[in-house]
């Protein structure tokens, strides 16, 4: 797989230079895929993508040691957050509250 530099400058330039994973989360899914893919090729330990292994400067820069990794709510919420965003959810969250009708028709 040849990964596009294109791509590659892009996502670093702004998807992952933002303080939080808002503007990833805003992409669809062939983005994710795409970014997916790229992240794996460069983590490799074999192909021609494989830039990290081979690279000390670029590897020193691009990962963080696990002792200075500070973790955070990788995500900006704003004033509302749907939690019933998916028909999997609404039906569990639907069989603990209306015993016997799991999913409004609504979600349907």
């Amino acid at each position: 797989m040849m990964v596009s530099n294109n791509v590659i400058h892009y996502l670093l330039q702004w998807v992952f230079g933002e303080p939080t994973l808002n503007g990833l989360m805003s992409l669809t899914s062939a983005h994710w895929g795409e970014c997916r893919s790229t992240l794996r090729a460069l983590l490799a330990s074999e192909g021609p993508e494989r830039r990290l292994r081979e690279n000390a400067v670029l590897r020193q820069a691009a990962l963080v040691g696990r002792a200075d990794v500070r973790m955070h709510l990788p995500a900006d919420i704003g004033d509302y957050t749907d939690f019933y965003s998916s028909l999997d959810h609404a039906t569990n969250i639907g069989t603990m509250f209306r015993y016997g009708y799991p999913t409004n028709t609504v979600y349907r």
